[in-house]
């Protein structure tokens, strides 16, 4: 078999997720090719591929490098383009999200110098992915639409099947899981058809998160373990391993079976320390401390919290720096019920504008409309009506600017609920502070799912 049938075959064996075999063969061809033939760059390439996907960051940059070096060298500038925005893949992983796009923007310009269409499309994509990150929703569906166009066009199923997948994330985060949830099942008819395991766990991790969002606890937990499973099948620890697996820790977490929670967040402990990743690392402290307040050890979760707010801010992953900063104010509400010492309400409220802040400063629409509906029934709660509703008003007007307009119809409906709740005036002069603090306790934990759903 010459090289090129060799290295046909072990693409394959990668596409199937036989990554222990496929390596094998990979690290063969290339120790027996020039190192300037187009052979040997392209099994370079698929080796990074396989170090990213396994979570071997620095050893895939380190492999990939040398691809685009040699893809420069002989003016194959779709092999180093392609060697560019895999190390993008890498960086965007670790939370490096400026890097990253500047990745993918030198990536596509040589992919437009090389005309190859599949690499411009693959560039779309990966910088639609930043938008979705920086909350930039309608730029995010424009690079995703443009992407989607040329895959169609080339009859890339891979390339459509991973836009649809992305699109749907865009509408999952606004809101519309009915939407979400059709086109997740597209890509995931897609990639089973193509044999893609990777492509469908993460078909099966989103289609958890829709259940998760929903409540349905039972179908999320159905759907995540799918994917959980098809990845250590895979031996594949990467970030999105943490954070489907992380989530099933979250799953089990909120249905009180703790010895099964501890179980997975073991297994993302394990992963993270390979990857070195502040973002995965953040992660893990995330559920450390959701499962430590579970079981009621609030000083344990409360040191987990803050580990993952140094995480979270070192990695640039803003969206578990709010999630645990969300559970802060929720152990501040614990305090209270535990003591009645209103101190502990006024630092739930100043922790509460901090997260906001911290929102709309990086650009987290979906977090920023949940926090704000949790700010305005936390301010009904205390008594200051009209600042409430207000914010339950700006909720709603940012779900209109950005497109969110599934949410509004929720919120409108909480706003009509706390309105009847209030007319009945003696009934709230007489609740005992335990039924308040236990409703309060509720739009925390809903402000938290919302948030972790979106994520």
């Amino acid at each position: 078999m010459d090289s090129s049938k060799k290295l046909e075959e072990a693409i394959r064996k990668v596409e199937s997720g036989q990554y222990d075999t496929a390596l094998t063969m990979l690290e063969t061809l290339i120790q027996s090719t020039e190192l300037s033939s187009p052979v040997n760059i392209r099994a370079h390439l698929w080796l990074g591929e396989i170090n990213w996907q396994k979570g071997r960051y620095e050893n895939a940059r380190s492999i990939l490098r040398k691809a685009e070096e040699q893809g420069m060298a002989i003016e194959q500038y779709h092999l180093a383009a392609r060697a560019i925005r895999l190390i993008g893949n890498t960086l965007i992983d670790q939370g490096a999200l400026r890097d990253a796009e500047e990745h993918y923007r030198l990536a596509m310009e040589l992919f437009t110098k090389a005309d190859h269409k599949k690499g411009i499309a693959r560039c779309l994509n990966n910088l639609g992915v930043c938008r979705t990150e920086e909350g930039d929703y309608e730029a995010a569906l424009d690079y995703f639409y443009r992407s989607l166009k040329i895959h169609e066009e080339l009859d890339d199923n891979v390339g459509i099947g991973m836009n649809k997948n992305n699109i749907g994330e865009v509408h999952r985060f606004r809101g519309d899981h009915d939407l979400a949830e059709k086109l997740y099942r597209e890509s995931l008819r897609i990639d089973e058809d193509l044999g893609d395991r990777y492509g469908a766990a993460i078909g099966w991790g989103n289609l958890g998160a829709v259940s998760f969002a929903r409540k349905d606890y039972e179908e999320a937990e159905m759907r995540v373990q799918k994917a959980v499973d098809t990845f250590e099948e895979m031996e594949t620890f990467d970030l999105v391993y943490v954070e489907i697996t992380g989530l099933m820790a979250g799953i089990t977490t909120h249905t009180k079976r703790f010895d099964i929670s501890e179980k997975f967040i073991k297994k993302i402990r394990k992963a993270s320390k390979k990857m070195k990743s502040d973002y995965a690392d953040s992660i893990v402290h995330f559920y450390e401390g959701l499962l430590a307040q579970k079981k009621g050890n609030l000083s344990n979760a409360r040191e987990s919290y803050n580990k993952c707010l140094v995480s979270a801010r070192r990695g640039s992953a803003f969206e578990y720096e709010i999630l645990s900063s969300i559970q802060l104010v929720e152990l501040e509400l614990l305090h209270y019920r535990l003591t009645l010492d209103e101190d502990y309400l006024d630092r739930m409220e100043n922790q509460l504008s901090q997260v906001l802040t911290l929102a709309d400063k990086h650009k987290l629409v979906g977090a920023e409309i949940e926090l704000k509906v949790l700010h305005g029934l936390l301010l009904v709660e205390s008594g200051e009506l009209v600042k409430g509703l207000n914010e339950l008003n700006s909720a709603c007007d940012i779900c209109q600017e950005r497109g969110f307009e599934k949410r509004i119809s929720t919120i409108e409906k909480q706003t009509k609920r706390v309105k009847k709740r209030l007319e009945s005036s003696a009934d709230t002069r007489s609740e005992k502070i335990e039924d308040k603090v236990k409703r309060m306790q509720e739009y925390i934990e809903e402000c938290q799912r919302l948030v972790l759903a979106g994520k």
